[in-house]
Formats: structure tokens, C-alpha cells, sequence
């Protein structure tokens, strides 16, 4: 590729929103650092795959590319990849830092630094085995301690979403296991359904909480025989139009709906399912 595809440019624009809110003070740091931070690996990934794919160029996108570009050395595939992923990497020290620092001070509850640490450690591990070629690092010490604390508190609490929520993260990123996480998918699935007919709960949630579970069913098809082109086209599809929807509610000013973390996850859903439909296809 010669340059970020424009896809990729519209998700780059919502996080360009989410950087600005927080320099004004209107979006959370910790979130904002974990948004970069799934942008560039995303976009790493994404651009991995495309890069497996023959790219024809035109000769007008290609002199436009040297003007842009001259006297700028091009980084390798490989290159490019990592340094998306070293500044990641960086990007959720910080959030993981800034999260421990809230709890320890009593400003956050421990699911933030869970959470923070949680997905530190899945990029940790992904980055030493896409750019050091080895496995990835141990379980960081007192990780899976924040997970009893929030399994011990939503317990006496009877707070089954909280424990979800939790368990997803512990097998989605520490403990991976596909299987795990679709039963728990489907379970906050029906109590998405059970909220929404009670008036607890709106249309956005459950069809985000359905995009999750659509998307764990699919890396479950990664490893199966079925290649699974159709499923992935089906989510892409799903995705595009949850989109849609999101942009129409922000163009008639809904903005508690169409927030630029909705928009941008939901850009990246779209994205990455297409990139691994083209993938299956070829």
C-alpha cells in the first residue's frame, strides 16, 4: 500500500475527535489512551493483511505518492507494524499507570485498572510474537488478583453483568479461550434483551452487545475448517449498517448515542471484518 487507505482515514478522524476532547477536558485520558491504543493495532493488522493482497496503483496515485512523499525513506511492512504497535504499547502504559494510580487514590473502581492491564498485556503478548518472533511475556503479577477482587465484590452484590464484563476481559485477553467468551456473549446478549423489555436498556446496546458476540463467534471460525467468507461478509454488513445508523443519529443530534468511541470501534469493526472476508476469499 502506498498510503493509510481511506477507511482507515475516517476511523483516524473519530480518534482525532477523541484527542480533542480530552485535551479539552470532555473524554476521559484513560479511555482516550486505549482508543489510540486499538486504532494502531488495528490499523497495524488491517494494513498486514492488505499488504497479502496484490494493490494496483495508477500512475496518478503513484505521483502523487512521490510528491507527498519525497525525500521520506518508506518504512518496510515490518517496520511500519511495529512502530504501530511500540506506540500502542505506549499509549496503554500510560492508561494502565493513570488507572492505578485512580484506584490506589480511590477515584476508580478496580475494573479500570483490570481492565487497563488487561489489554496492555493481550498487545504485550502481541507484540513479542509479531515483531520478536517469540511467545509472549508472563501474566503480570496481581492481574488475575484484580479479577477475584471484582468475581468477590460482584458476587456479594449479585452483580452478574459486572462479573461478565470482567470474565470476558480475563478470556478474551489473559486466558484466551473463544469458547468462554461466546457463552458469556450470549449471555449478556439475553440480559441486554431482558433490560430492553423492562425499558432499562436501549436498541444501541443490544445490537452493539450482538456485533460482540458475532465477532467472537468469528475468530472461533479461524480456527475451524469452514473458512467462514459468508460469516464475515454477514458481519461486515452488520457493522456497516450499525454505522450508518450511528451517523445518522449524530447528524440529528444525538451525540449521546453517536459518541466517537462508538464510532470509531464500530469503523474498526467494519474494517477488520473485511479485510479477513477478502482474506478468505483469495
Amino acid at each position: 500500500m502506498l498510503a493509510t487507505c481511506p477507511a482507515l482515514e475516517v476511523a483516524e478522524k473519530h480518534l482525532d475527535t477523541l484527542l480533542q476532547n480530552s485535551r479539552s477536558g470532555s473524554a476521559d485520558s484513560i479511555l482516550v489512551y486505549r482508543m489510540q491504543a486499538r486504532y494502531l493495532i488495528d490499523k497495524a493488522l488491517i494494513q498486514y493483511m492488505q499488504e497479502e493482497q496484490p494493490t494496483k496503483v495508477s500512475s496518478e496515485e503513484l505521483q502523487h505518492y512521490l510528491q507527498e512523499n519525497s525525500g521520506e525513506p518508506a518504512l518496510s511492512k515490518e517496520d511500519a507494524l511495529k512502530s504501530d504497535l511500540e506506540t500502542a504499547l505506549h499509549a496503554l502504559h500510560l492508561a494502565d499507570n493513570l488507572a492505578k494510580a485512580r484506584y490506589k487514590a480511590g477515584f476508580a473502581p478496580v475494573d479500570i485498572p483490570f481492565e487497563t492491564g488487561a489489554e496492555l498485556y493481550d498487545a504485550s503478548r502481541l507484540y513479542a510474537q509479531w515483531c520478536e518472533g517469540k511467545d509472549g511475556p508472563p501474566v503480570p503479577e496481581g492481574l488475575l488478583e484484580l479479577h477475584a477482587t471484582i468475581t468477590k465484590a460482584a458476587a456479594a452484590a449479585g452483580d452478574t453483568e459486572r462479573q461478565m464484563k470482567a470474565d470476558v476481559l480475563r478470556y478474551r485477553y489473559i486466558e484466551w479461550d473463544a469458547h468462554k467468551v461466546q457463552t458469556i456473549r450470549k449471555a449478556m446478549v439475553e440480559k441486554i434483551e431482558q433490560k430492553l423489555r423492562a425499558g432499562l436498556a436501549s436498541q444501541w446496546e443490544l445490537r452493539e452487545a450482538k456485533l460482540d458476540l458475532q465477532e467472537c463467534e468469528l475468530s472461533l471460525l479461524l480456527w475451524s475448517e469452514d473458512s467462514g467468507f459468508e460469516a464475515f461478509n454477514a458481519y461486515a454488513a452488520d457493522s456497516a449498517k450499525y454505522y450508518a445508523d450511528l451517523e445518522k443519529a449524530a447528524a440529528t443530534g444525538m451525540p449521546q448515542v453517536a459518541t466517537p468511541e462508538r464510532l470509531l470501534r464500530t469503523r474498526l469493526r467494519m474494517l477488520n471484518a473485511a479485510a479477513f472476508a477478502t482474506l478468505l476469499e483469495a
